[in-house]
């Protein structure tokens, strides 16, 4: 999802963050430091839901073409791509090639013929997206991909009539629970004779029950079910699931009672936790004694 100005600039805690502390105080506070950057997966994912839940943002996407980082080609894409204009580059016929901070100097044939046609293509685009980060860059494949797989969940008869019965896209939410401040943005909100939340998951797994389950609960989703919830007690929470590899396949899942049950009970544990920390532990300090691994 692309996350709003509001909830990036709002202080509060998301699932996402707080739920790493069940792994450890010392991994959620080194998450907390270390903000970490998009994957491929990750944004190929961000695409998928750009294209299903705010279609009029399908322009942000852009698939654009890999070449070895190492390469020549490679450097002049990478330097296209960090926002540097046609003047940073200088077309030269020597053999020896030079760069320096301020220039690169480049083939004055094969090479200034190839800057030419990616900087018309992509040029414009990169040096927008310096400013604002407004763009979603992927692979080409990648590009196809969510495309397909946006088709792939708009044909499912089931999730388009839900999505049509979605009164809100991408909201942000703000509320305490336990006294620690939560925001939350959630994929889908409506009502289909009840209220329901609604939650798009891209995934290599197959349709299989058993399967699926456990990857709920080792992604810790129910904890985010969980969390989500507390914006609406009285709603269904429902999964679609689309695969990330042909044929696509999409499955909307509604997540049962005795996982919700799973997940508030890891949701109280690491607020447990964390208030505790606050109170005791302010810096987060690990120091994990010997424990046996019966269960």
């Amino acid at each position: 999802m692309t996350l709003s100005k509001e909830y990036l600039e709002n202080p509060a805690i998301s699932q996402s963050k707080l739920k790493v502390i069940l792994e450890g105080i010392e991994e959620f506070k080194y998450n907390l430091d270390h903000p970490m950057t998009s994957s491929d997966e990750q944004n190929l994912g961000t695409a998928v839901h750009t294209l299903i839940l705010e279609p009029h943002k399908a322009h942000t996407i852009i698939g654009i073409p890999k070449f070895p980082s190492n390469s020549r080609k490679g450097k002049i894409f990478n330097f296209l791509r960090e926002g540097k204009k046609m003047s940073f580059f200088n077309a030269t016929n020597s053999k020896v090639k030079k760069q320096g901070d301020d220039f690169y100097e480049i083939d004055e044939e094969d090479e200034l013929e190839f800057l030419i046609e990616m900087n018309q293509k992509y040029g414009p685009v990169f040096r927008y997206s310096q400013n604002t980060e407004k763009y979603l860059f992927l692979s080409e494949s990648d590009y196809e991909k969510a495309y397909a797989m946006a088709r792939s969940v708009m044909s499912n008869s089931y999730c388009k009539n839900l999505l049509q019965k979605c009164t809100a896209f991408e909201r942000s939410h703000f509320f305490s629970y336990k006294g620690i401040d939560f925001k939350s943005q959630l994929d889908g909100e409506g009502i289909d004779g009840i209220p329901f939340i609604l939650d798009l998951k891209t995934t290599n797994l197959p349709n299989n029950k058993f399967v699926l389950r456990n990857e709920i609960r080792s992604r810790g989703y129910h904890f985010q079910a969980a969390t989500y919830l507390k914006t609406n007690p009285d709603a269904m929470y429902i999964i679609i699931f689309v695969r990330n590899k042909a044929p696509y396949s999409v499955f909307p899942k509604l997540m049962s009672p005795d996982l919700l049950e799973e997940g508030q009970e890891k949701l109280d544990k690491a607020c447990d936790i964390y208030l505790d920390c606050l109170m005791t532990n302010p810096d987060f300090v690990s120091d994990n004694e010997l424990e046996d691994l019966i269960i």
